[in-house]
């Protein structure tokens, strides 16, 4: 007996699954992976250096480093 996969795989297409923890106030460390694929997963820090500048490091399939200023318009 076969099953036709394709409309289930199709739903999830782009889907993400996460998993993380909060290691302290600063940093929070998470585990990503596609839903679809059986590709290598991503594990994310993100360490926030004060209240508008952030660093995101990334290992896995791609590594990179990344530095974010936020602008807050109230």
């Amino acid at each position: 007996m076969r099953r036709n996969n394709t409309r289930v795989g199709s739903s999830l297409i782009g889907q993400i699954g996460v998993i993380g923890k909060r290691i302290s106030s600063r940093a929070y460390l998470s585990y990503e992976r596609s839903l679809a694929t059986t590709t290598m997963g991503i594990t994310k820090l993100t360490y926030n250096l004060t209240p508008r500048i952030t660093i995101v490091t990334q290992a896995g399939e791609d590594n990179a480093a990344d530095l974010f200023y936020t602008l807050q318009f109230d």
